[in-house]
Parts: C-alpha cells; sequence; structure tokens
C-alpha cells in the first residue's frame, strides 16, 4: 500500500472514530482557532462556553488537572489527557470543511445520526443529541423544510413518527465526510510512512476501546 493510500486509509479510521455523536460536540468543534474546548458533555446547544472553552490556548502541562481514580495508572490518565486535546484540535481541523456545506453544526449533527446510525424517532434522535424533545422538534422542523429529513409512520408503533434523512440529506452527509478524510488525509500525508503504521494501529486500538466502552 502507497503512503498516500495509507495517509487516506488512517484517516477514514480517525474520521470514524472522531465523528461527532451529537450536537454538544459538534457546537464544541465550532468554537475559533485558538481557544480550547471543552470535553463531551451534556449541554444545551447555546450554552454559555464553559471556562474551559473561553480560555485562550497556552503550553500547558498534559498532567491533568483533577484527581483521579486511584485505581487509573498515571500512564493511562497522562495518555488520556493527551488524547482528548488531540481529539478536540481534530475535530476543530475537520470542522473548517463543514463551512462549504451551508448547514449549522446542530443540523449536520442530527442529520449525521440519521444517515449513518438509521431512521430515529424524535425521542431517540433527542436523546442521541443529548437536547430536549421540543428543542429536537423545532429542529426537525426546520430541516425537514429545507428537504433534509422526511417523518413515516412507525412500523410498529402507530402512535410515534420516524424521521429519516432524504437523498439530499444524505448527500450533503456524504460529501460533508469525504471533504473531512481528505483534509485530514493531506495532513497526514505529510508523516513518515512509519508514522502513519504506528498512527494506524493506534486507532485500531482506540476504536478497540471504545467498542468495549
Amino acid at each position: 500500500m502507497g503512503k498516500k493510500a495509507r495517509a487516506r486509509k488512517a484517516a477514514e479510521a480517525a474520521a470514524a472514530t472522531l465523528t461527532p455523536g451529537s450536537m454538544v460536540t459538534a457546537s464544541l468543534t465550532s468554537v475559533p482557532t485558538g481557544v480550547a474546548a471543552a470535553p463531551r458533555s451534556v449541554a444545551p446547544m447555546n450554552a454559555t462556553p464553559s471556562v474551559e472553552e473561553s480560555a485562550p490556548s497556552a503550553p500547558t502541562s498534559t498532567a491533568p488537572s483533577v484527581a483521579s481514580s486511584p485505581a487509573i495508572g498515571a500512564n493511562a490518565v497522562e495518555t488520556a489527557a493527551r488524547l482528548h486535546s488531540a481529539a478536540i484540535h481534530v475535530l476543530r481541523r475537520v470542522r473548517r470543511e463543514d463551512q462549504s456545506l451551508g448547514l449549522s453544526a446542530a443540523r449536520l449533527s442530527a442529520l449525521s445520526v440519521l444517515v449513518f446510525g438509521g431512521p430515529r424517532t424524535i425521542g431517540q434522535l433527542a436523546n442521541d443529541e443529548q437536547v430536549t424533545p421540543p428543542t429536537m422538534t423545532r429542529l426537525i422542523a426546520a430541516m425537514e423544510a429545507d428537504g433534509l429529513v422526511v417523518r413515516a409512520p412507525h412500523e410498529t408503533d402507530k402512535r410515534s413518527i420516524r424521521l429519516t434523512a432524504t437523498p439530499k440529506g444524505e448527500q450533503i452527509l456524504r460529501r460533508g465526510r469525504e471533504q473531512r478524510v481528505e483534509a485530514l488525509a493531506t495532513a497526514l500525508d505529510q508523516l513518515s510512512a512509519d508514522d502513519l503504521r504506528t498512527l494506524s494501529n493506534a486507532t485500531a486500538l482506540l476504536e478497540h476501546v471504545l467498542d468495549r466502552a
């Protein structure tokens, strides 16, 4: 496998691992460059940025500033802190590619769940995106008006409505993913072949850890 192919493969694996799964994560990746983003947590989409989000970046130790469980090894804690910082920076970098899609981070995040995760009820989607059902209802109404999602009766529960991405919505999402992967692959292509293999192996380990979580 050539170097460019390895870079793209590593980028695709990283993109799959770091794809935002909630509006909260999507909104964190949209903070301006040079601003430290907060970890993924449950919060309203319009929440006021935390102190960590709004503080300017500065060279700091990778050691965590909070007490950790005594059962967790120091190396694991420090690696987790570095990985968290790197993940935020990767997401922020590839998030720039979404600007050309013309959709807000909230819409892209909700749409990604429907495209890559399959149809959902409004309640399920709200739970996935860590927002209230009324908030999701308003968002879906706007997305439906733009032809990104459609509603259909639930197959087994006649009282529920299932949301599905339209071909237009799916096309936008897949184009966005391609742009993200391409941007990340371009950056990874600067690494040596050995470094790319190391990164690919590390990504596989991370995927394994997340699958078990």
